[in-house]
């Protein structure tokens, strides 16, 4: 299991690259040594509050454990689906804290896109592996 450091960004910061400051208290969540390299390829980020880490991929917003769930256990149709963390932190993203469900409200789901507003101030994610030991 790999850490991955939190960081936020910084307020009315909407530059690329983002402008990063650090949590004052530290904030970590966890994911599976397999998964950490190609995680690392996209920026991640802590919505505004929120515990989802999210990123924006291809145009369009993904939640990290939508996407490690989709790369292990796809589904034809993952709209139909929601991923549950089965301790219920929203920051432990590793497959065996993870796992499909039907979704409660398909027809919301259908338009979640469309329901969600921007947040005002995400909070940016820093991938960074932990020494080993």
């Amino acid at each position: 299991m790999k850490e991955i450091l939190l960081w936020r960004r910084k307020l009315f910061s909407w530059s690329l690259p983002p402008v990063l400051v650090a949590f004052k208290q530290p904030r970590r969540t966890f994911v599976d040594d397999e998964d950490y390299d190609w995680l690392s390829q996209h920026k991640w980020f802590l919505m505004e509050g929120s515990d989802n880490v999210q990123g924006y991929i291809d145009s369009s917003y993904v939640k990290m454990h939508r996407m490690i769930m989709q790369r292990w256990q796809p589904r034809e149709n993952p709209d139909s689906w929601d991923v549950r963390h089965r301790d219920n932190d929203k920051l432990h993203n590793t497959r065996v804290n993870l796992e499909w469900t039907l979704c409660q409200t398909p027809a919301l789901k259908h338009h979640r896109g469309q329901q969600r507003q921007k947040p005002k101030y995400p909070e940016e994610v820093v991938l960074a592996k932990t020494p080993a030991g």
